[in-house]
């Protein structure tokens, strides 16, 4: 019997496929997958790369120095992809500048300190300049555009591209969709006049699903898919028919044993699962340690009825008739409403998929 207990089997074909299926999708657009956070659960080297080689790549999108620095430690050189540095480079110094020269990492600059830093040094390092347009985290104020300007015009180091982030793009109908949307065609097309050869992206999971009103087409010359390159929706409610792209992950977990529960019998930390008649039940191999949430305890989860606590290491499922030890049990998978189980955790598909620990084997299929 295999010693695995619980594994994610992880399609990298259909990754490949819906990362076409995106692109296509707006117009076969270049494409910065994010790969962040360990690809969304899904293992970050080994999508990445899966990805290298993909027509339309531009470069993978990670959050920090040390998730760029693991891509190239994998063997992602610099002649496969650019990589580009998005929020951990605040306060950048000429240690980094010097790093992102070394291995050609593209930081995102947010700031004006940080922007003078850039192009006033010896390395002319290639960055991409983020512009904050109504969500409020990273990124220079629309009030301090011109100033951005200025700096970039007198040391003539253009930025190689420019960006914002969307905070509702999933929503097109909110107020600040309108006010982003407005602020974005005024940075992309003061950029275009600075240069045409100015990159410029914005477009998450979010506008393209949503590109009629995000204009997604025209509106930017990369795409950065986050959630949907994985196959899930960037928001509750059916699936777009438009848009072909199927989740690539399957969770599923090994039966330790089985027993027919007796009426009273009680299962699990604190006793809070007491059975009113005899019934099967299997208890399976993974637990809030693996990232099956403990706030799912005796809850249904997809398709399982969770007895009792969920613990560390172990979850006790309602069987129809006693398992077999060594059975796989299937937790997640391709067919799952991914919106509907977050949400019986209180919480997103994001957080459901970046919560499965490294002690989950990754299985590559």
């Amino acid at each position: 019997m295999s010693s695995d207990r619980v594994v994610a089997e992880i399609s990298l074909s259909q990754i490949k496929k819906n990362f076409k299926s995106l692109s296509q999708f707006v117009g076969n657009k270049s494409v910065i997958p994010m790969v962040k956070a360990n690809a969304y659960g899904h293992g970050m080297t080994d999508v990445s790369r899966a990805l290298v080689d993909e027509p339309g790549l531009f470069a993978l999108g990670v959050a920090s120095f040390d998730e760029a620095m693991t891509l190239r430690q994998s063997g992602i050189q610099t002649d496969d992809s650019s990589i580009i540095i998005f929020s951990n480079v605040t306060g950048i110094s000429v240690d980094l500048i010097q790093l992102c020269d070394q291995h050609k990492f593209i930081p995102v600059i947010s700031n004006l300190d940080d922007l003078k830093s850039i192009i006033r040094s010896s390395a002319q390092v290639p960055y991409h300049l983020k512009f904050n347009t109504g969500m409020n985290r990273l990124g220079i104020g629309m009030k301090d555009l011109e100033t951005a300007l200025k700096l970039i015009k007198e040391s003539d180091a253009l930025p190689q591209g420019v960006l914002t982030h969307l905070a509702t793009s999933e929503n097109p109908k909110h107020p600040l969709s309108k006010t982003q949307k407005e602020h974005w065609i005024h940075l992309r097309q003061t950029f275009k006049n600075l240069s045409p050869r100015i990159l410029t992206h914005f477009a998450n999971s979010g506008a393209i699903m949503e590109k009629k009103f995000w204009e997604t087409e025209t509106l930017t010359d990369i795409i950065r898919p986050g959630i949907s390159l994985y196959g899930i929706q960037p928001k509750p409610g059916k699936p777009s028919k438009k848009c072909d792209i199927e989740p690539a992950l399957k969770l599923k977990s090994k039966v330790l044993t089985s027993r027919q529960l007796k009426a009273k019998d009680c299962v699990g930390y604190g006793a809070t699962y007491q059975a009113k008649k005899s019934h099967p039940m299997a208890v399976i191999a993974s637990g809030y340690a693996d990232g099956v949430h403990r706030i799912l305890s005796r809850n249904e989860y997809s398709g399982l009825k969770i007895l009792g606590t969920i613990s560390m290491d172990m979850i006790a499922i309602q069987t129809q008739t006693l398992l077999k030890p060594g059975t796989w049990v299937e937790i997640l998978g391709k067919n799952t409403d991914w919106w509907q189980e977050a949400q019986k955790a209180s919480t997103i598909p994001y957080e459901i998929l970046t919560s499965l620990s490294g002690r989950v084997k990754r299985i590559y299929v």
